[in-house]
């Protein structure tokens, strides 16, 4: 079965809250690297879930410059908890 990637763009960071059980995540995963620079991401996703998943990518806002990945921790784990598999990228 395929799922589409859908790509969210949010501008607004989410309060940081404690991720359920139900909910494992995998920090600090490298998606890129540009010299010494490496992008990283975090990925949100149903502990008990079947792949494949349905994807999201979180953009957080702020213009590259100010927030941080972490921000959108609640609503990555509130996704997961649906079913959905979501990266949170720098």
């Amino acid at each position: 079965m395929r799922f589409p990637i859908i790509l969210l763009g949010l501008a607004f960071a989410a309060g940081a809250q404690q991720i359920p059980d139900s909910v494992s995540v995998s920090c600090v995963i490298v998606y890129a690297q540009y010299g010494e620079a490496q992008l990283r991401l975090d990925l949100y996703r149903p502990r008990n879930g079947e792949p494949p998943l349905p994807g999201v990518i979180a953009v957080r806002g702020g213009g590259w410059r100010a927030g941080d990945k972490r921000g959108f921790a609640s609503i990555a784990a509130a996704l997961a908890e649906q079913g959905w598999a979501v990266a949170c990228i720098e």
